[in-house]
């Protein structure tokens, strides 16, 4: 009896198709099995990776939990505590990655072939001879290139004795990689695919693709950063010390860049290595050699151009908000912005340097964190200057401000208030120059002629400005539209006048015609608005300066005023004995009554104005009569209501008895007749 064979009997029941199906099937099945074996084995491998790292790592060698909240500030000062030492490798280790490249630099395409062939050991003679000729340095070219593997070999162990980076435990910078590349593969395809697309001219399939998948990757990258805020800290911290170095004055600035310039080197000096330990200790071509060093040099341009982006977002004194809030999210979204470019292209060239290519993942990942770190590092510098007042618009205000009371100090002891008399320059102010006027004379031991000569000099300034604000006044008034229709008016009545005069006096005629037209193009030029608005907002300006003026000039007078006269007492001297002694105390009495109308009672002005025999000028008389009547009127209004209390104190759009006696004393102070007569 035949024996039964089950896989043949399948088989032959299976045709070619359905043979082929399974064959596929079982392909792909043992592919995933290899798949998720080789996910297994990277895993476990993983496992004993952070395992040992842990161990090595300060909270391993403490025994403590690594999610717990000691552990994490143990982290954190380890992770200070890497950053500032690896500084410190980068400073070291400078002047022997230096020496390296110069001994390298004169070693050409030839030079480099004989090398290579001589350490192959397939050396010619003429090999031989060119490795003992001398450089321009005046070394070999052997010697050259061994004295650079010596000097690259001392500045790497430099590196190492200062890298430090196995005291910080991995475990939250890992859990922040592994959220970031965990769904990075489906975005990037949508990304990859959409620029595809756009090779095809399929543009709008290609500009939905690239934006869903960068919006996933952006979503990603926000999400793995809010879910690893220690792992963030970390990488903040430990790149601290380089920026705080760079806020350490001039010193501290050269030793930034100079860090900068040691990193591009030992990544300069990796790439040399790692070319030499993959080709049995041979040099890289002239031309890869300079490729690598190009790459270098843009590493430590992007470093130095983050890191000075960086301290100056945490400055921010351009634009800066006068909310603290704002200035500290301006210099945090300024530190992505800056740093996020900035590590994804040194993540790139950094591979590119050391013969491992980077992934896009990896270039993903060293963006993602760096624009996190610079972020926390901007944000962060930016908080502590609001806090304590070191921010470049808080300093600048604070050096504004002495200068500012040196200027006036300055000013004041001198009696030279030229400085504030300037408009082209930015202390321009009228109100300081009256101001600095008034204090250099405010002492009571100031003899009156001192004050009077400052209230001139005071007064001075007010009428200069009264001055210019009148010229502009007249300027805008003829040159309004209301004006330049008046002025063509009367220039064509002109011409009709001289045309009627004397229809051959063609010189005339066309002088007058000239006017007529000139008068007429300016109306019509679209200049005038513009013109005549930028003078309506000088006037308004000057008029806010002559307000502010006048005020201060005010205020002087008053402040200048002896705060010993006795009203009574010195009128008491006008006895009609002798006329300019008579004189002289009424001045006394007129100007405290300008400045301080309380002290001068009405029933004295009166008297004083109406007694006839004493030696008073008319005008002193005058002004007597009519500041008693002054007077009156105001004590009858001292309870005003109602429409009284807008006659006394004033009302909107119009001025009251108070604001008239003081506008009015203030324009007699400057000499301003006309101003007074209103």
């Amino acid at each position: 009896m035949p024996t039964f064979n089950p896989n043949s009997y399948f088989s032959n029941r299976l045709d070619a198709a359905t043979l082929d199906k399974v064959t596929k099937i079982q392909e792909a099945s043992n592919a995933k099995v290899a798949l998720l074996d080789a996910q297994k084995q990277a895993f476990e491998a993983q496992q004993v990776t952070d395992k040992q790292a842990y161990e090595n790592s300060w909270i391993g060698k403490l025994g403590l939990d690594p999610t717990g909240f000691v552990a994490n500030r143990v982290n954190d000062t380890a992770s200070l505590v890497s950053g500032a030492s690896r500084l410190v490798g980068q400073l070291g280790s400078l002047p022997s990655n230096i020496s390296a490249a110069m001994d390298l630099s004169g070693i050409n395409q030839e030079d480099t072939d004989a090398y290579n062939r001589f350490i192959a050991g397939k050396a010619t003679p003429q090999d031989l001879s060119l490795l003992q000729s001398p450089k321009t340095t005046g070394k070999s070219v052997l010697q050259s290139i061994e004295d650079a593997q010596k000097s690259s070999a001392t500045a790497g162990t430099i590196a190492k004795a200062f890298d430090v980076q196995s005291i910080v435990d991995p475990t939250n910078r890992n859990a922040l990689a592994r959220d970031l590349g965990q769904d990075f593969e489906a975005s990037w395809n949508k990304v990859t695919e959409g620029w595809n697309e756009s090779k095809k001219g399929n543009f709008l399939d290609a500009a939905a693709g690239v934006a869903s998948g960068l919006g996933g990757l952006f979503a990603n990258a926000g999400a793995a950063i809010v879910s690893n805020p220690s792992g963030v800290r970390e990488y903040i911290i430990e790149n601290a010390p380089q920026l705080l170095v760079g806020t350490a004055g001039k010193a501290g600035q050269l030793a930034l860049g100079a860090s900068n310039v040691g990193y591009a080197f030992d990544y300069y000096r990796q790439g040399l290595e790692n070319y030499a330990k993959a080709n049995n200790g041979q040099l890289p071509s002239e031309a890869e050699r300079a490729r690598m060093g190009t790459l270098a040099a843009t590493l430590a341009l992007a470093e130095q151009a983050g890191d000075v982006a960086t301290l100056g977002l945490g400055k921010v004194a351009k634009g800066a908000s006068k909310n603290a809030a704002v200035n500290i999210g301006k210099a945090t979204l300024g530190g992505v912005a800056s740093e996020a470019p900035t590590e994804g292209y040194q993540t790139w060239a950094e591979g590119e340097i050391t013969g491992k290519p980077a992934s896009a993942e990896e270039i993903y990942t060293g963006a993602v964190i760096g624009g996190a770190s610079g972020a926390g590092l901007a944000g962060g510098l930016r908080t502590v200057a609001e806090v304590t007042g070191t921010t470049p618009e808080k300093i600048k205000e604070r050096t504004d401000k002495a200068a500012q009371q040196k200027l006036f100090a300055d000013a004041v002891a001198s009696g030279d208030v030229s400085a504030y008399l300037d408009p082209t320059k930015p202390e321009y102010s009228p109100l300081m120059a009256i101001q600095a006027l008034a204090t250099a004379v405010s002492g009571d031991d100031v003899n009156p002629e001192a004050k009077q000569a400052n209230l001139d000099k005071a007064a001075t300034i007010v009428a200069d400005l009264v001055a210019q604000r009148d010229k502009l006044t007249e300027a805008q008034a003829s040159n309004s539209a209301e004006g330049l229709t008046e002025a063509i008016a009367q220039a064509e009545g002109d011409l009709k006048a001289v045309t009627a005069l004397d229809p051959t006096d063609t010189e005339t005629i066309a002088a007058a015609t000239a006017v007529v037209d000139g008068l007429k193009a300016k109306l019509a030029s679209p200049e005038l608005v513009q013109a005549n608005e930028a003078r309506a907002a000088s006037i308004a300006k000057l008029d806010q300066q002559i307000n502010e003026a006048e005020s201060a000039l005010a205020t002087a007078n008053v402040q200048s005023q002896s705060k010993d006269l006795d009203v009574e007492v010195e009128a008491s001297k006008i006895t009609g004995q002798d006329v300019a002694s008579d004189q002289k105390s009424a001045d006394a009495i007129i100007n405290l009554s300008m400045a301080i109308p309380e002290r001068l009672d009405y029933k004295t002005a009166d008297r004083l104005a109406k007694d006839s025999s004493n030696g008073l000028t008319e005008q002193q008389r005058s002004y007597l009569t009519r500041f008693s009547e002054a007077q009156q009127a105001a004590n009858a209004l001292k309870t005003p209501t109602g429409v009284a209390r807008d006659v006394y104190y004033g009302g909107e759009g119009f001025i009251g008895g108070v604001q008239h006696r003081s506008n009015i004393t203030t324009a007699l102070a400057v000499g301003n007749t006309k101003g007074a007569a209103y």
